[in-house]
């Protein structure tokens, strides 16, 4: 490898990228230097999917065939764009479908149907090119996650209790397990659903008793919904790096429901000054964008797009935010 000169090629690629495509494309750098000739050596550009495809460039549409790049027709754009609009905008429809269509039916739900939920939705824009399921051989669900994490849960139900795998049509799913055994546990399983496509969906309580007592009131911790939805972003990029090879766009979505009147948990452990204000909306929705390497490495950037406005709903946004390690969620939730 003769390697080039890396003095601000970065530069000129990214301007390349930017200025003589339209829409201006995207693009991610690592550089790796001569071990003797910190100023030479190779870069390595990394186009990623991309969710504003396709794109122009010399006022052609350009695509890629059996036997090299092509031109594409005027047909193929319209299909192109009007596939990339229909997916943008069907994603908080998808994210409202949730509720009825990941909760396994046959989950013993018990007492607390009317409990409220949260729904985390991750998705590439570009699905992957083989079956995630097919990619993922015979592991385990719960060997899967732990191995993707990066992190040691603090709260239940958790990704580490996912011990029931659960058929699913769509991807590879499993739920958690109670104490006794019996997967779901009324309002307090954990489920997920690690897509064909790349994408994770997962439903998860949002809304608990603080005691066991049967007259505890119910209250959300925002200690586990952070750590649910930190999780789900964290597998998502895992998975991507580690077996789809996906380094493009993502959307997020995240919704919450029947939390209307209901406190933080520190509205009833903690005794100083503060005052705690009841979540004013029966649901809460928020979506944001991001990539591969935000979420694989930046994770709480993301988690914080996302819960912001809950947290800040809830009175508890600058205890919570911002946050490097989700360990951290247990110290702040005393």
């Amino acid at each position: 490898m003769v390697g080039t000169d890396l003095s601000g090629i970065e530069t000129r690629v990214a301007q390349v990228a930017s200025g003589r495509i339209a829409p201006p494309l995207s693009v991610t750098f690592d550089v790796f230097p001569k071990p003797d000739d910190a100023e030479t050596g190779v870069l390595v550009v990394t186009v990623p999917a991309s969710e504003a495809a396709p794109h122009m460039v010399d006022e052609k549409y350009w695509g890629r065939g059996a036997h090299g790049k092509r031109t594409l027709s005027d047909n193929e754009v319209r299909r192109l764009m009007a596939d990339r609009q229909e997916r943008a905008a069907g994603l908080i429809d998808r994210l409202r479908e949730l509720p009825a269509r990941l909760d396994p039916v046959d989950l013993d739900s018990g007492d607390g149907t009317d409990l409220g939920r949260l729904y985390v939705l991750v998705e590439p824009a570009a699905a992957a090119r083989e079956p995630l399921t097919n990619l993922l051989g015979d592991k385990h669900m719960l060997e899967l996650v732990i191995d993707g994490l990066g992190f040691r849960p603090q709260w239940t139900p958790s990704f580490e209790l996912l011990n029931h795998m659960w058929p699913h049509p769509d991807g590879l799913a499993a739920a958690s397990l109670t104490a006794e055994g019996k997967a779901g546990a009324g309002p307090g399983y954990l489920f997920i659903l690690l897509g064909d496509d790349g994408g994770i969906q997962v439903s998860a309580p949002a809304a608990r008793p603080l005691r066991r007592e049967p007259d505890a009131p119910l209250v959300i911790f925002p200690g586990h919904l952070l750590e649910v939805v930190h999780g789900a972003i964290a597998l998502a990029g895992h998975f991507a790096k580690q077996y789809t090879g996906y380094e493009g766009p993502w959307r997020v979505g995240l919704l919450g429901t029947r939390l209307r009147g209901l406190t933080a948990s520190q509205a009833h452990t903690d005794f100083g000054y503060q005052r705690y204000s009841q979540f004013p909306s029966q649901e809460y929705l928020e979506i944001a964008d991001t990539n591969t390497t935000e979420m694989a490495a930046h994770t709480p950037q993301v988690v914080a797009r996302l819960t912001k406005r809950l947290l800040r709903g809830l009175s508890v946004e600058r205890r919570f935010l911002p946050y490097e390690n989700p360990r951290d969620f247990t110290s702040r939730s005393r």
